[in-house]
């Protein structure tokens, strides 16, 4: 990684953990992101009656890059995301 990304911390509703708040220090300055550009790589799907969910990484939405991080950046704290926090989906928003 070429960016310094720490002190990750993430806060998002037990019923929709993908849409939360992420605080990280990116080259020793404080962002807080309370819009997402990540999105849950996992799944929701439904057979018999029931229904199953995938969890699975971190995506980056390039269309959602906020102007105040590079895609570079971007795709740094993507790469902490996957491993640090939980994996994404977890079907509360079911």
């Amino acid at each position: 990684m070429k960016h310094k990304i720490e002190n990750l911390d993430y806060y998002g509703p037990e019923w929709c953990y993908c849409r939360g708040i992420l605080n990280v220090d990116i080259d020793g300055k404080h962002y807080t992101f309370d819009k997402p550009f990540w999105e849950s790589g996992g799944s929701v799907s439904w057979s018999d009656g029931a229904d199953h969910v995938t969890q699975g990484d971190w995506w980056l939405n390039y269309n959602c890059i906020p102007k105040s991080i590079t895609k570079e950046i971007a795709e740094e704290i993507i790469e902490v995301m996957n491993e640090y926090l939980p994996k994404g989906c977890c079907g509360g928003c079911l």
